[in-house]
């Protein structure tokens, strides 16, 4: 291979590292959990906390785009929102950020298993509460002081609607990408 061929121009970099795309779904993940953290919370339980909106976008970006998207938006949105408004506190920061993180490997791994998987979200959420289970206990990063099968329960618990949403908005996108993809 020759040098000129290895070095990608500025164009090809930026269509390869889809910036344009980072940059969206990043602010598509920090502004629907501030809209939906506008709402009261119900029984105590934050809206955020039952519909799961900071989980959406990444996904998305997953189907549509490269997985770096949804990593970047996933990891990067509860940082900026925290620097931004000082929510959420910061050990759900670093919490959320991981948990995202896992959230768009194994919707990832799904999706390539079972490209038209309309139960890809929803179950990589489940999956992923179940690996935070074990992760976090061992990180010191279980928020509050509560054990990591509490934790999981009460995510799992406390965002069944958002679990159910989550598979709204992956039937859709997938749907739309499908769409996409034939014309």
């Amino acid at each position: 291979m020759k040098p000129e061929e290895i070095i990608l121009s500025k164009n090809q970099l930026v269509d390869t590292l889809q910036w344009k795309a980072v940059l969206g779904f990043t602010l598509l993940t920090l502004v629907l959990p501030f809209i939906f953290h506008l709402l009261p919370a119900i029984n105590g339980t934050p809206a955020g906390a039952m519909f799961l909106p900071i989980f959406y976008a990444p996904f998305v970006a997953l189907l549509f785009y490269r997985i770096h998207v949804g990593l970047i938006a996933g990891i990067s949105a509860p940082i900026i929102n925290h620097l931004i408004t000082g929510n959420p506190a910061w050990e759900i920061v670093r919490v959320l950020s991981i948990e995202l993180c896992i959230f768009v490997i194994i919707a990832a791994i799904l999706l390539k298993l079972t490209p038209k998987n309309f139960f890809a979200a929803p179950l990589a959420y489940v999956i992923t509460k179940l690996v935070s289970m074990f992760i976090l206990p061992i990180l010191n990063l279980v928020p509050g002081d509560i054990s990591g099968t509490m934790f999981f329960t009460n995510s799992v618990s406390n965002g069944f609607v958002g679990i159910i949403l989550l598979g709204v908005v992956n039937f859709f996108a997938l749907k739309m990408k499908n769409r996409f993809q034939a014309s």
